[in-house]
């Protein structure tokens, strides 16, 4: 199902219901209106067209025996062999594996979309923990150990109950999603959606219509209207990812309604006023970016309410045993089985990687290493770790043709900056190959070519067909 069909199901009918439902509730939405059920605690609950459904939908194109949602310290849901399939944010899942669901990401069933509730958060606070290590709790269950990643969260938490715009720092995989999930968790605002907006991603010729909506006639084939994400998140919190890849039209839209709280749909003379707290997160240097005119400098200022930086993995060492162990339990929880600890030596390996990918590459090598594990410890062998010099992944990727595109003119590109650095560890690590470059490092292709051109790296050019 495509974004725009999402889109148009989460419309101001969830926005009430998540208005008025209390929080560990599921909500329905469709287009005979909304429901909402009470979750358990622990316990599972069975999801389909059939009236013995522990949660019965009104859709036909929902299976008798659809899904199968399961409640416990995390959520999640498996697809029972359904005939129309059931999709997670904007991924569809496989039958009869189960799929974590988080707070206010849509579960699309047929013309159905389901979105959990918020939880209960009894204190914006961070809690001391009782281990031995100084380790540090927050409300999700999120281990925190390094002293500078746990003042910036205490940060993050002093301003959950203020309306201030929050602007996360950091490179890509950080866990600046985290911090925003963090933040919205402990605000008021927790049981109303937290609608995650991916600039990135969102094609130009769209962007504008996704976050600000339609109206019917606005342009050729808007044979209805459709709500934006951002009137989508309202009374709620819009998580603005890569805010630095927005179009500069857009740009200039956002701008206003952050200032406004008005949001004003493409082909519509009346704005609608909408109750939004707005977080962004870039791995981009937003100061240098409206210095060189890339960036509005009253949207930067707009969203630089309060600025946190969020350090990489490869300094804040202290961090990964507990982001391994919680690695392994979600994958326990997931599918009931895997290794329950990691030898001395592959928390070792662990410590002295690099991590260009932080949190993200760490997850991914977890998840490899269960899989290549047949014990109940991950070993050095099951980490597939590549060696290498951070120095090394620093260099610039020359090309073997001698053909290449002559340098653009202009200011001289800053090779000191951080982002210069991970583009150049990206390209590095994956031998030149610009497609894998950018999954690394998060962004779309695009963006990445974009990137080399800014600093002027040549790129390799395809040899000759003969």
């Amino acid at each position: 199902m495509s974004a725009s069909v999402t889109t148009e199901l989460l419309s101001n009918a969830l926005l009430t219901a998540l208005a008025h439902v209390r929080p560990s509730a599921l909500v329905i939405v469709n287009d005979s209106g909304w429901v909402s059920y009470q979750l358990p605690s622990r316990g599972m609950m069975t999801i389909g067209r059939s009236e013995t459904s522990d949660v019965t939908i009104h859709d036909p194109l929902a299976s008798r025996n659809h899904a199968l949602l399961r409640i416990g310290d995390i959520v999640t849901i498996e697809d029972l062999e359904s005939s129309n399939g059931t999709v997670v944010g904007s991924r569809r899942i496989a039958p009869r594996q189960p799929c974590e669901v988080r707070l206010g990401e849509p579960v699309l069933i047929g013309r159905s979309a389901l979105v959990l509730g918020g939880r209960t958060v009894t204190s914006p606070e961070l809690k001391a923990s009782a281990d031995s290590d100084g380790g540090v709790h927050t409300p999700s269950g999120i281990v925190l150990r390094d002293p500078v990643v746990i003042e910036r969260a205490q940060l993050l938490s002093r301003s959950a109950d203020s309306t201030l715009t929050v602007l996360l720092l950091g490179e890509t995989g950080v866990g600046k999603e985290v911090f925003a999930d963090l933040l919205h968790q402990w605000s008021p605002r927790h049981a109303a959606p937290l609608v995650r907006i991916n600039c990135a991603a969102i094609p130009d010729n769209l962007i504008e219509s996704e976050l600000f909506g339609y109206e019917r006639g606005a342009f050729s084939g808007a044979t209805h209207s459709k709500p934006g994400l951002l009137e989508i998140a309202h009374g709620g919190t819009a998580f603005l990812d890569e805010v630095g890849d927005l179009p500069a039209v857009a740009q200039a839209r956002l701008s206003g309604v952050i200032e406004s709280r008005e949001v004003l749909r493409l082909g519509s003379l009346k704005p609608r006023i909408v109750d939004v707290r707005f977080v962004a997160a870039t791995n981009r240097d937003l100061e240098a970016d409206v210095a060189d005119g890339r960036f509005r400098e009253d949207l930067y200022f707009r969203l630089n309410g309060v600025s946190i930086v969020i350090p990489p993995l490869r300094e804040r060492i202290s961090d990964i045993a507990p982001l391994v162990s919680s690695f392994l339990e979600r994958s326990r929880a997931l599918t009931g089985r895997g290794a329950t600890s990691v030898s001395r030596e592959a928390s070792q390996a662990l410590e002295n990687h690099h991590w260009p990918g932080n949190i993200r590459e760490l997850r991914q090598v977890i998840e490899r290493a269960l899989l290549l594990c047949t014990g109940d410890e991950i070993r050095v062998e099951h980490l597939h770790l590549q060696r290498r010099s951070p120095l090394l992944a620093l260099q610039p990727v020359v090309s073997a043709s001698p053909a290449s595109d002559p340098p653009t003119e202009g200011p001289a590109p800053n090779t000191a900056s951080s982002e210069y650095q991970r583009v150049m560890a990206a390209l590095s690590q994956c031998a030149g190959n610009q497609t894998r470059a950018a999954k690394l490092l998060g962004v779309s292709r695009r963006t990445f070519v974009t990137k080399l051109e800014r600093y002027g790296v040549a790129r390799p050019r395809k040899p000759a067909r003969q």
